[in-house]
């Protein structure tokens, strides 16, 4: 009998024992972080402007995870090493996420040209960044598929094939999405169309509704590029497609933030991710795209 006793109570220590385990908080200290400048901006062929977002990096506990924007910056852009100007600090009243810009006299034409951002802040070190615009490679041809698939919803849904050839020789970058454009009482209103596609080289891209990929596995070939929507019963007219040939910057750093979405969704215990950075003496990326609007026909 004293031996079922003591059975019994040291059982119940036991269970005392992992209540205040459980109970426990652990008081862990966040690693050291050290303030850093971020630059972000694109730049496209044919534009006569240009954007960049300057600010400064946030601890990784912090809750505030806006763009700590930094003022008194000089931001400056050069294309083949000759200043297309000094970009001025926009009104904070607008409220945007860029808060320098710079008009060009005229719209960007030399393509390959080397493109450099410098951008100089008295608390940070100088930043530098360049960026080539890549060659443009248009489609040969747009296909709208009808019946392309069955969405999650069980509803059959359209989608097309995008067919091109690409340059041999050498490694070139996508970026596709389609824009659904809706007249309302003669106002234009423009949305991101969600695609999807079952070819497991491509990956969704940091733009909402973009799929991006490479020709690692075509170098040099006609590819077939076929994707699907995911809304139904929409005329093919109301579609515009955005096709561009982008830098391998911009690619590395849009799959990059895909991962870093993919581990956020995973959970506490996801593997850490950090995001690809062009930015010498800073963090951010500076990139290009070469491209165009397609409108989808039946």
């Amino acid at each position: 009998m004293l031996k079922h006793i003591v059975i019994v109570f040291i059982a119940l220590l036991s269970l005392q024992s992992c209540e205040d385990f459980f109970a426990t908080t652990l008081q862990v200290d966040p690693p050291a972080h050290t303030d850093q400048m971020v630059v972000h901006s694109y730049l496209s062929a044919g534009d006569s402007s240009i954007f960049v977002a300057v600010g400064k990096s946030i601890a990784l506990l912090e809750n505030d995870i806006t763009l700590d924007q930094l003022s008194d910056a000089e931001v400056e852009v050069f294309q083949g090493g000759q200043s297309l100007g000094q970009l001025v600090q926009r009104d904070p009243a607008v409220n945007s996420f860029y808060n320098y810009e710079l008009l060009f006299d005229q719209p960007l034409r030399d393509l390959g040209t080397d493109f450099e951002l410098r951008v100089n802040h008295p608390n940070f070190p100088n930043t530098t960044a360049r960026q080539n615009l890549p060659t443009k490679v248009p489609p040969r041809e747009l296909k709208y598929l009808e019946n392309a698939g069955i969405n999650d919803f069980g509803e059959r849904v359209a989608g097309m094939e995008v067919i091109f050839d690409d340059p041999p020789g050498e490694r070139n970058f996508y970026e596709i999405s389609v824009l659904f454009v809706d007249t309302f009482y003669n106002e234009f209103f423009v949305y991101n169309e969600g695609i999807s596609t079952l070819d497991p080289t491509i990956s969704s891209g940091a733009n909402y509704g973009s799929l991006i990929f490479d020709d690692s596995n075509f170098d040099g070939k006609e590819y077939v590029l076929r994707v699907e929507f995911q809304s139904s019963g929409v005329a093919p007219g109301a579609y515009l497609v955005s096709w561009n040939t982008i830098s391998e910057s911009q690619f590395l750093y849009s799959r990059s933030i895909q991962a870093y979405y993919s581990a956020q969704d995973s959970g506490p215990f996801a593997e850490p991710v950090s995001l690809y950075s062009n930015v010498d003496n800073g963090l951010g990326i500076f990139g290009a795209a070469n491209g165009d609007f397609y409108p989808l026909e039946e």
